[in-house]
This record gives structure tokens, sequence and C-alpha cells, in this order.
């Protein structure tokens, strides 16, 4: 029974986090609060912010700032001609220098310098900034040797009932 509550909260959750996700996504250009997004999906600002870090890996506005730049590197590839102010405006950011500064912290480059990288270059940064953290690949090291680990002897017993029985 408490397994099944489980997974009714846990799809309930999801479906919470789904809702803001795409709010998130259709307003991610307008200046929008934790209080708005939380709204929609129906839950406190305090625990929706939990909920969402917990099962994305990332906070509401670290997803935000997400999309916002991932939206900016897409209009930065499609169109050279767009001056970089109006990208930075048109995805939500209310100023020029606050839109090169994280851009460079995160991408590290400026706006600029990405419209003269290659498209490949400019492919694989796009691709980085559209998985989230937890959907990011992980590197492992398949090449070392097993490590054999030798242990005393130990001896177990197996026991299996079968038939009706009353009394254990």
């Amino acid at each position: 029974m408490k397994n099944k509550i489980n997974i009714k909260s846990r799809l309930f959750h999801r479906s919470q986090i789904g809702r803001a996700q795409r709010y998130i996504r259709n307003n991610s250009f307008k200046n929008i609060s934790l209080k708005n997004i939380a709204k929609e999906a129906g839950s406190s600002e305090y625990h929706f912010g939990r909920l969402f870090l917990s099962y994305t890996g990332e906070t509401i506005f670290t997803y935000l700032r997400r999309i916002r730049l991932l939206n900016a590197l897409k209009m930065l590839q499609e169109d050279n001609e767009c001056p970089v102010i109006e990208v930075a405006l048109s995805v939500g950011y209310e100023t020029h220098s606050a839109f090169n500064k994280i851009f460079k912290s995160i991408i590290k480059i400026s706006p600029s310098e990405f419209r003269h990288i290659g498209q490949a270059e400019q492919e694989k940064i796009i691709y980085s900034q559209s998985i989230g953290p937890i959907e990011k690949e992980m590197s492992m090291n398949l090449t070392q040797k097993p490590e054999i680990v030798t242990r005393e002897a130990i001896q177990l017993i197996y026991v299996e009932k079968s038939g009706i029985f009353k009394e254990v």
C-alpha cells in the first residue's frame, strides 16, 4: 500500500514539474517569479523549490537561465545580423551587460565570439545547454583492471519451507 502511495506522489510531483517547466519555457522571455511558477504547478513556493531541485538536479532559476541561454544561442546561430542587445532583450534579460556576464560565465566566450566559431562547435555548445544536469552523460574509466579480493571462507545455511506450517 505504501509503495502505491509513493508511486502516486512521484507521478503527481512529475506532473507538477512538467507544468512548471512548460510555463517557464513559454514565458522565459518575461520577468517571471517563483510565486507564479509555484502557482502554475499547484504548490507552495518553498515546497516546490525543493521538489524541483530534487527531481531535476537544478534550481528553478538555474533552469530558467539555461532556457533563456538556449534560446539566445539559437537566435545567435540563426541570425548573424541581429544585434546582441536585441537577442538579450528578447530572451528576457533586462540589460545587455547582464546577458553578456551570464553568457561569458557559462559558455566561456562572448556572444559575438560564439557567432564566429564553426557551426559544429556551435551545435556542441547548444547541445550541452539543452540537457539538464541529471541527464548529462557520465564518463567512466572502464580500462582499469579489476581488483581481486580474497576473503575468508564462510559457511551458509539455507532453509526452505514448504507446505502449510502453523508454527515457526
